[in-house]
């Protein structure tokens, strides 16, 4: 199939491309839901029914929560401070004043895609995901841009 673009100009491309994407992103933090651990360092059958037996008893089981955060790097691009209306057909949405677009490659998307993303720290300001993600594609580049909005 002819091409407007030739295989050395799209080489050319998307090269720029790459270079433009590593000479600004900067790191995040990713926040996953934390795993729950439950440790019981050793069973004692009297207290295997705890609240049964007497008021005093107390378990002898902890509950560790193991946090799980990725740092990631990605084009991090703030909104002016105005609210952006965006028109699909009759829906009509708004981005918040306080809004980031995160643009990012495969691996991070992958990661906050993957079970449930609690936050995003960027800049010492904790962000939530709005909504999902949509694939920005260039001649093979997939890069993905996320909405955040700040947690105030």
């Amino acid at each position: 199939m002819p091409s407007l673009v030739s295989t050395t100009e799209i080489e050319s491309f998307t090269g720029d491309f790459k270079n433009l994407f590593d000479t600004f992103k900067r790191e995040f933090v990713v926040v996953k839901q934390s795993n729950k651990r439950i440790l019981a360092p050793s069973i004692d059958i009297d207290f295997l029914y705890h609240g049964y037996q007497s008021a005093d008893q107390k378990p002898n089981t902890l509950v560790q929560y193991d946090p799980v955060t990725g740092i990631y790097q990605g084009i991090i691009r703030y909104t002016d401070g105005r609210t952006e209306f965006q028109n699909i057909g009759d829906l009509k949405s708004t981005v918040s004043e306080r809004s980031v677009r995160l643009k990012v490659e495969s691996d991070a998307k992958e990661f906050i895609m993957k079970d449930k993303t609690e936050k995003f720290l960027i800049d010492e300001k904790s962000f939530k995901l709005m909504g999902s993600y949509a694939v920005k594609y260039f001649f093979g580049v997939k890069l993905y841009v996320f909405n955040l909005e700040e947690i105030v």
